[in-house]
């Protein structure tokens, strides 16, 4: 395989004139001042002002350079070697972030949730094993999987086609094909297993039975396994809702197109690219991160997009837990079903409630033809959802390797703007109050 970065990748977005070259260093000590001043001359480019929060940026040091350093000093890998794979994580990282901040897709693919969901969560899972289970080397596998999975909604046909964006692990795993990884680090076997599983990681496999650690074989296959649980469980607001969606003000446009229909595009459009001015006036944003936004909503913004990305707010990701499990393991997953659902449920009739449940159940608990046939039902997150909020039960789903719980979040009233809105026949650009769930946090200590 060659050991270059894919040249659309390695543009750095537009600023590697202004970053650090090629870097050295003999200790990991030195390795991680290096790569954290590589990281900083990133997030502080004038070019990039906007395109990272805070935390985001905490995570990409935390988990990216500051994990991953460790994990490669355990496993024996050079100081050089290590700091190369860590210096082009960052710059994958970096790309994803900013193709991220020009298309709306539906949900997040950059630092939220590549990094503080997928990478935090699956590392989270490993490091709870016993020891001995899985090595470093497994656990740098596991994060550079998660690295690359999503590469391939940064392809040309991925961002204007959704068709073709479903296509996406065939992209990224061409991207690992073209670049290959630092041969320092990874075997022929390593790479082999990495493709295969960013190939597969959007169809959850091997779950019916509980994970198991106990030879080489069954090791991958759990790894495996536990990348498409976690990936597959980031459908909340926490975990995948866009970047310009994240503001209130913002939201409210986006509910209110969906609430008003497919005639109130443009004036949605509008509205947005208005809110991306005003941010680029107060000095929020840089005048590029503003123009791959008004690129997004000119292109992307639609009536369609707005209900893959409402339903998020009904819920959101309250942890992960590796559990025993019979003869195995199996990671719990915790969602937390907030009260927003019943102001959504109660603005817009029952539609555009649960989509983020649903899409988690139907790719979690898929059953095969003979459970099927033998009439055993798939789970019903959305059903399940509606039935605890409110409540102060929790309800829990299994299957083999994954445990999930749907728990209550608070039994708030409904809020009577959202009746008024239901009730307007008049009813849009009008006020929606939604509570907003942080990003989790990125630390994967206990």
């Amino acid at each position: 395989m060659k050991q270059a970065l894919p040249p659309d990748i390695n543009k750095l977005g537009g600023i590697g004139g202004d970053i650090p070259g090629e870097m050295k260093a003999s200790s990991f000590g030195a390795a991680k001042l290096q790569l954290n001043a590589f990281a900083d001359a990133i997030f502080k480019h004038p070019n990039c002002k906007g395109l990272y929060s805070a935390d985001e940026q905490a995570a990409v040091k935390e988990l990216v350079i500051g994990k991953a350093l460790e994990y490669l000093k355990e496993a024996g890998v050079k100081p050089e070697d290590a700091m190369k794979l860590v210096r082009d994580n960052l710059i994958k990282i970096h790309h994803q972030q900013t193709v991220d901040h020009q298309v709306i897709s539906g949900s997040d693919h950059g630092v939220r949730h590549v990094i503080q969901s997928n990478v935090a969560h699956t590392l989270h899972a490993l490091d709870a094993l016993p020891d001995g289970l899985v090595s470093p080397k497994d656990k740098l596998m596991a994060m550079q999987i998660m690295i690359d999975h999503d590469l391939g909604y940064t392809t040309d046909a991925a961002k204007g086609d959704l068709g073709a964006s479903k296509d996406h692990p065939l992209a990224s795993a061409a991207y690992l094909e073209m670049g290959g990884q630092n041969s320092g680090v990874f075997t022929d076997d390593d790479q082999k297993f990495m493709r295969d599983a960013v190939l597969k990681h959007s169809y959850p496999f091997g779950l019916d039975q509980p994970l198991k650690f106990s030879n080489d074989a069954e090791r991958r296959q759990s790894i495996a396994g536990i990348i498409s649980v976690v990936d597959a469980m980031g459908t909340t607001g926490d975990t995948k809702c866009p970047a310009i969606f994240r503001e209130g003000l913002n939201f409210d446009i986006l509910a209110n197109l969906r609430l008003g229909g497919k005639e109130h595009e443009e004036e949605a459009k509008q509205l947005l690219h208005d809110v991306i001015d005003n941010a680029l006036r107060e000095g929020k944003i840089s005048q590029e991160v503003a123009e791959g936004y008004h690129m997004a909503v000119s292109y992307d913004m639609n009536f369609f997009g707005a209900g893959m990305i409402v339903p998020q707010f009904g819920g959101e990701l309250l942890g992960t837990q590796m559990e025993q499990s019979g003869d195995g393991y199996a990671l719990h997953i915790n969602f937390g079903v907030s009260e927003n659902i019943k102001n959504l449920a109660v603005a817009f009739n029952g539609a555009d409630v649960v989509g983020a449940f649903d899409k988690a159940a139907g790719d979690l608990f898929k059953l095969s033809k003979k459970e099927l046939d033998s009439g055993k039902p798939q789970p019903n997150l959305g059903v399940a959802a509606k039935a605890v909020e409110g409540s102060e039960i929790p309800q829990t789903f299994e299957r083999g390797a994954v445990k999930l719980t749907m728990t209550p979040l608070g039994d708030e009233k409904i809020n009577q703007d959202w009746r008024d809105v239901r009730d307007n026949d008049d009813a849009t650009w009008v006020p929606f109050t939604v509570s907003h769930p942080k990003p989790p946090e990125p630390r994967v200590d206990e």
